[in-house]
């Protein structure tokens, strides 16, 4: 179901718990990470971004499958300097929420990015690779009922992966703990 997801830490609450932990962190922030954190440099993920077939991205991706996939790719500089002046906050925890359909050769270039370019944030212990959107929605629903977080933010490049979890996500969740941001929505306004 999930890849080279880390075990997750702290106490399953279930679907409807009203109860929020006061000594919990305040808000993890998940981020995607290809259009999000870095810049899609692939020409076939700048088409999947468009709504197109995601097939060149993978291909491309399988070229530099015994390098570094993600060694090309640069942050958006607006990014770097939204999650440094949130990193300064101890009520946040950020996270990475992304499709790794290339397993774990996708995931540690990814995180050697991360420690690159984001630095000083622990990446590791809240990578989450899934396989696909309904995933994420799952991977959301999970974290949301988990008594450690009492916010949970989810951004993303693509409307319509975030049209898609929206519709996956139980109401209660998106009215009380989950709250989903395009990436230029939160870089520009939110905090």
């Amino acid at each position: 179901m999930y890849q080279n997801c880390p075990k997750i830490k702290g106490e399953y609450q279930g679907e409807n718990s009203e109860n929020k932990n006061p000594k919990a962190i305040k808000r993890l922030i998940l981020l995607d990470f290809d259009g999000t954190l870095a810049t899609p440099v692939f020409t076939g993920k700048k088409g999947a971004i468009l709504g197109n077939h995601q097939n060149t991205f993978f291909y491309n991706m399988m070229e530099h499958l015994n390098s570094d996939p993600y060694k090309k790719q640069e942050p958006f500089k607006a990014m770097v300097k939204k999650v440094k002046a949130l990193a300064e906050n101890e009520e946040n925890t950020f996270g990475v929420l992304s499709t790794c359909g290339m397993g774990s050769v996708e995931i540690f270039s990814k995180l050697d990015f991360l420690e690159k370019y984001y630095p000083g944030i622990n990446w590791k212990d809240n990578f989450y690779g899934v396989i696909s959107t309904a995933k994420k929605a799952d991977m959301l629903k999970l974290l949301a009922n988990m008594k450690d977080y009492n916010e949970v933010y989810y951004v993303d490049d693509n409307l319509e992966s975030l049209i898609d979890i929206e519709a996956l996500m139980p109401e209660h969740l998106l009215d009380e703990k989950i709250s989903l941001f395009h990436v230029t929505t939160f870089v520009n306004d939110i905090l």
